[in-house]
């Protein structure tokens, strides 16, 4: 749930809505990346795994909900990429992939998310 709360906190926050959710992002992938250099799937290891699958969730309920402006493109993307995270999720903690793809799609879109210049 910690993921999910401060995904939904940082929305409410006063500051831009993407810096917000780019610290979200940065966060979990830590955890990610933390877990990856990790000797065995440890209780930390499924729970930078579970931080990523309630993480992707939120996303996919904020993506859902009919307020979201995001075009109808953009919504469906981001919607087939969280459905994979989950799958994805799910194979990396029965032991059968690494998290290195999970990495890989958390860091593009924290570099989608980063201020443009």
């Amino acid at each position: 749930m910690e993921a999910i709360r401060a995904y939904e906190q940082t929305k409410r926050t006063f500051i831009d809505p993407r810096v917000a959710e780019r610290t979200v992002f940065e966060r979990v992938t830590a955890q990610l990346r933390h877990a990856a250099q990790l000797a065995s799937r440890t209780s930390e290891f499924h729970e930078a795994v579970h931080a990523n699958r309630r993480l992707w969730a939120a996303v996919i309920a904020d993506v859902a909900d009919p307020g979201n402006t995001l075009s109808t493109e953009m919504k469906e993307g981001l919607i087939s990429l969280g459905l994979w995270v989950q799958r994805e999720s799910t194979t990396a903690a029965m032991g059968r992939t690494e998290l290195s793809a999970l990495i890989d799609v958390n860091e593009a879109v924290i570099n989608g998310l980063a201020p443009k210049s």
